[in-house]
């Protein structure tokens, strides 16, 4: 038993250096627009399903102009602002702003939660454009 509990201690102690690796911020590129192909449908139905999909998961959505959305999430102490153009096939996001996400101006680099945020936030506009269109119920 105190061989089983030695081999044990070793293998944890073996493993504590790498658990810190996995609570580490990743982070992505701000710079890159994220684009989103969905298909053939009216603007006007992409443009509900952005509304929508964005206000059921918590975003502020902002119509600025014909073709183009202001979306804002704040999640505890952190913000995130994009900028939504859109037309009948579907969508881009690009960065506008946020706080606490450590952006960095020079490398473009942002948290990982921004990514995390904008995959939810196309499911989410995904989802509504299909029940727009007759698919999902």
């Amino acid at each position: 038993m105190k061989k089983f509990a030695l081999i044990l201690l070793l293998a944890l102690a073996a493993a504590f250096p790498f658990s810190a690796c996995g609570t580490m911020d990743m982070y992505v590129r701000a710079d890159e627009p994220f684009r989103s192909h969905l298909g053939t449908y009216t603007e006007d139905k992409v443009f509900r399903a952005i509304m929508l999909g964005g206000t059921r998961r918590g975003w502020t959505m902002t119509e600025v102009a014909p073709g183009i959305v202001r979306a804002k999430i704040l999640w505890r102490s952190m913000m995130l602002e994009v900028e939504i153009r859109y037309d009948a096939f579907g969508y881009v996001a690009t960065y506008v702003d946020s706080a606490n996400l450590q952006y960095e101006h020079v490398s473009q680099k942002i948290d990982s939660n921004y990514l995390r945020w904008l995959r939810n936030l196309d499911r989410d506009i995904r989802y509504e454009v299909q029940v727009a269109d007759g698919q999902k119920n």
